[in-house]
């Protein structure tokens, strides 16, 4: 998470000092964020929207209301992370002494998730079980290769909605 709260870090600060022609014209001011980004549990996130009175339950994902109710309380870039493995991919690694809760995490800006990621399952038969019990994919697609016992992580982060979480350009495209 580190690398990427300092990766959206720096893509703000470099296209607001190498972009002003560009962000002039479109009307654009970027607030650069603040490091580190703010850190909030998927309870505390569940307890935020229902405080602003959405209707949501542990266990359910975020809708698109309760990410902006939510985004709107915290008001800054943040993460959302210790989700609900049964709503995460399989390949999201659960907790040892918590397995109801996994190794993943979402990234948001105040209206809109930027990107997802999580600690990968290293564990063969674990993989193999979550993979069954969220009858995710057929068994095949393991049966091939075998992951190691090398801990890894990833994230993902696409470039074009992310500049839209400016208001003017989310203006001028959706409204």
């Amino acid at each position: 998470m580190v690398i990427l709260e300092n990766l959206v870090n720096y893509v703000y600060t470099y296209v607001a000092e190498n972009g002003k022609i560009y962000l002039k014209n479109l009307e654009v001011d970027i607030k650069i964020p603040r490091l580190p980004f703010k850190r909030i549990t998927y309870d505390e996130a569940i307890r935020i929207a229902k405080d602003n009175g959405e209707q949501i339950e542990w266990g359910d994902d975020l809708s698109t209301e309760s990410e902006h109710s939510i985004g709107k309380t915290i008001g800054e870039h943040y993460f959302i992370t210790d989700w609900p493995s049964k709503i995460k991919p399989f390949y999201a690694l659960p907790y040892e002494d918590k397995p109801e809760l996994c190794r993943a995490f979402d990234m948001m800006h105040p209206r809109m998730e930027l990107s997802s990621g999580a600690q990968r399952v290293h564990n063969y038969e674990l993989l193999r079980n979550r993979i069954t019990a969220q009858d995710s994919m057929p068994m095949v697609l393991i049966s091939t290769s075998r992951p190691s016992n090398t801990h890894a992580a990833s994230f993902w982060l696409g470039i074009g909605s992310r500049a839209l979480a400016h208001d003017n350009a989310w203006n001028r495209k959706y409204t």
